[in-house]
């Protein structure tokens, strides 16, 4: 693979170099991919504990009953008058971070759909909270 560097990185390489700190100029990108690596490593494992959290405090609002059916959540988006939620509309047994998960539908569609936007928004957010942290 060939790569073409700005000219400032070049010369971040080269004063690396000159000061002895590496030998090589794959020595210098060798580093800098293993930090961006564990940069990385760092981000995921933070979104993924942001995550089981949320997860936990929706399983805990389920197995408390403080859940909208998605009937009454549509109605209330068309000005339609909302039902409460019988005891039979309940989830008997709710998803858990262990495995189990929802019947594929439209709304869990919907719902992945937003997972996935809000993914990348705190991908984003993290790299700026590193970007602060490192002074840029």
């Amino acid at each position: 693979m060939k790569i073409a560097l700005k000219p400032e990185w070049e010369q971040f390489i080269q004063a690396q170099l000159d000061d002895g700190s590496y030998e090589t100029a794959e020595q210098v990108i060798d580093e800098a991919l293993q930090l961006l690596a564990a940069q990385n490593r760092q981000i995921n494992e933070r979104r993924l504990e942001r995550r089981h959290h949320k997860i936990a405090v929706g399983a805990e609002q389920i197995a408390k009953g403080q859940v909208t059916d998605g009937e009454g959540i549509f109605a209330s988006l068309s000005g339609k008058k909302q039902r409460p939620l019988r005891p039979e509309d309940k989830p008997q047994h709710p998803p858990t971070a262990q495995g189990e998960s929802f019947k594929t539908d439209p709304l869990f569609d919907d719902m992945l759909t937003e997972i996935e936007a809000e993914r990348r928004r705190d991908r984003k957010a993290d790299f700026q909270q590193l970007d602060i942290a490192k002074g840029s």
